[in-house]
């Protein structure tokens, strides 16, 4: 279940069981599964193989952005 956490449009965060994490985009943070305490907003951020399932204190901004680490933020893809 999800606690504290705020997931806004569709598959967002579907399958996180972690605390206090923020998703906003069609499938914002839907590869997390038990990390706690990040936000991933835009299409797709967070959703990505590469994406660390347990990440915590993370944050990814924009499409199909991800983190690889705890404490970590990333902006933009490799488009950019």
């Amino acid at each position: 279940s999800l606690h504290d956490a705020l997931p806004i449009c569709g598959r967002s965060l579907q399958v996180a069981t972690g605390n206090d994490n923020t998703a906003v985009g069609r499938l914002a943070g839907y590869t997390l599964t038990t990390g706690s305490s990040n936000t991933f907003l835009g299409y797709s951020a967070g959703n990505n193989a590469s994406q660390k399932v347990d990440a915590a204190n993370s944050m990814a901004l924009g499409n199909g952005t991800y983190t690889t680490a705890d404490n970590q933020a990333v902006y933009g893809n490799a488009s950019m």
